[in-house]
């Protein structure tokens, strides 16, 4: 007879909901190079090729602490 398996409880992974008004990217706090700074600058250049062409930007921020790039947009609807 074989034994029986246990089951550890696995934690829970709670994600907050995206900001429908932000869009940012990360830079590598570890190595960070031009290929690897063109990489996260595509992930941004993607994420604002998805907004709507017209949305206006209420601000760009570079938080050099976190390497955080994040572009704020007006509200829809605002």
């Amino acid at each position: 007879m074989a034994a029986k398996k246990t089951v550890k409880d696995e934690p829970t992974l709670i994600a907050s909901p995206k900001d429908p008004n932000v869009c940012f990217v990360l830079f590598s706090s570890t190595y960070l190079t031009a290929s690897s700074a063109a990489v996260s600058l595509r992930s941004l250049c993607l994420q604002l090729e998805r907004e709507d062409r017209d949305r206006v930007i209420e601000s760009i921020q570079y938080d050099s602490t976190a390497r955080r790039l994040e572009i704020k947009f007006e509200p829809k609807g605002a």
